[in-house]
């Protein structure tokens, strides 16, 4: 079984979701530390003139070793409505304007105090669900597991492989260099690399901008295309790294 495992990102790029559709589970690191201003709670589409603009889930104030299971929303439907507003302009020329904002409205769709992680997994689940991606889902919140050796930060990736029982593990090659081969290996897991081109599509009357949120590309193209995509990526072993930082 192959496994991934990330931390929850709101709407991520196409990259995430070719890593989703490579694997055969996907686990959520909900138990990481919550990282403001980042990917967890905010994400790029187009400006309705020129260039990008973010999407932004507000969420409540939290002290700095917080978990990101435990960050939970600042009015919510206020962030919805904004989302949805900075979203409208893709009406005027995108061809899937209308199913991509009825999903996000739908995402969105939450009761006050929902947490974080709530949302980015309901974003992952729709958008895998419109593009016909198997996904089953833990998260790693659910999941009992020991770290061996010394605590780093590619020490994770094995320890949770090995729990829920998985012979493979997937990573995209920016972070090749957390892990230490041997910790895989010495639990029996093969570690892989998943590698992706520049998903390039036409978008409209606007200046295309790579690797915004899976939502610009959800406006312009069909399922099919972003699918073949997804599918276009080569997955290959991850060579032994001699040294890793230790924290």
């Amino acid at each position: 079984m192959r496994v991934g495992l990330m931390q929850p990102y709101f709407f991520p790029y196409a990259g995430h979701f070719a890593l989703i559709a490579n694997t055969d589970l996907w686990v959520v690191f909900d138990t990481a530390q919550y990282t403001p201003r980042r990917w967890m709670n905010r994400n790029r589409v187009l400006r309705s003139d020129e260039g990008w603009d973010w999407i932004t889930l507000a969420v409540r104030s939290n002290s700095p070793d917080t978990p990101v299971m435990d960050v939970v929303l600042h009015d919510a439907g206020r962030s919805r409505r904004l989302i949805l507003g900075r979203l409208m302009h893709y009406r005027q020329s995108a061809p899937f304007a209308k199913i991509t904002l009825d999903l996000v409205s739908d995402v969105l769709d939450v009761p006050a105090g929902c947490s974080l992680v709530d949302v980015d997994v309901r974003g992952l689940e729709a958008v895998c669900g419109y593009l016909g991606i198997r996904l089953d889902l833990r998260r790693s919140s659910q999941i009992s597991f020991k770290l061996s050796g010394p605590s780093h930060p590619g020490a994770w990736a094995p320890a949770v492989s090995a729990a829920v029982g998985g012979d493979e593990y997937l990573n995209p090659p920016g972070g090749a260099g957390l892990f230490v081969v041997s910790e895989f290996k010495e639990l029996g897991i093969t570690p892989l690399l998943c590698h992706t081109t520049s998903f390039k599509y036409l978008s409209g009357p606007y200046t295309f901008q790579e690797d915004l949120s899976i939502l610009d590309a959800l406006m312009w193209c069909s399922p099919n295309q972003i699918v073949d995509y997804l599918h276009s990526a080569v997955v290959s072993p991850l060579a032994d790294v001699e040294e890793v930082k230790v924290a």
